[in-house]
């Protein structure tokens, strides 16, 4: 039996994005400020700055800002396994807020596995293909917390 999607998508596209991308991986960030502050932040230009998908704390409703098959700018100087620029290989996935300073909520984990099983099977990925910011940029990045990337596995593998 499929499993549903109980989490609202609503769109509102960046114009921080580039070309056409064939995803091999997905990658979970903070954005360490406010949701709707994050929302601003990408909407901006000047800020050079974006995620395919940012979760709302509050619901796990999620905004989606740039295309599934379109390049987002959230890995920067980055490599994973034999790829290098992961923003060309990826598809971002963020939480408000700093999920190393504050406690995540059950939902918003829940929010995140739906779409990770969504963009899994779209783009015929396992769970391996799930990293945060701080695997693919050690030493350069902290996000997301580690007992927040393992929630989220743990969550996608009771939906499996």
């Amino acid at each position: 039996m499929p499993v549903v999607d109980p989490y609202k998508e609503e769109v509102k596209l960046s114009p921080n994005k580039g070309g056409k991308i064939e995803p091999k991986f997905i990658v979970l960030h903070h954005s360490g400020g406010s949701f709707l502050g994050g929302i601003s932040w990408i909407l901006n230009p000047a800020s050079k700055v974006s995620y395919h998908y940012l979760i709302n704390p509050d619901t796990g409703d999620r905004i989606q800002l740039v295309w599934d098959s379109q390049k987002a700018w959230h890995a920067g100087r980055s490599k994973w396994k034999w790829y290098y620029g992961l923003n060309n290989h990826s598809i971002g996935i963020a939480f408000a807020g700093n999920t190393n300073t504050r406690e995540v909520a059950d939902h918003e984990i829940d929010s995140v596995a739906h779409k990770c099983l969504y963009l899994m099977k779209k783009f015929d990925l396992d769970s391996s293909a799930i990293v945060t910011h701080a695997m693919i940029a050690p030493g350069r990045k902290t996000d997301c917390s580690e007992g927040t990337f393992e929630r989220v596995l743990e969550r996608i593998d009771e939906l499996l």
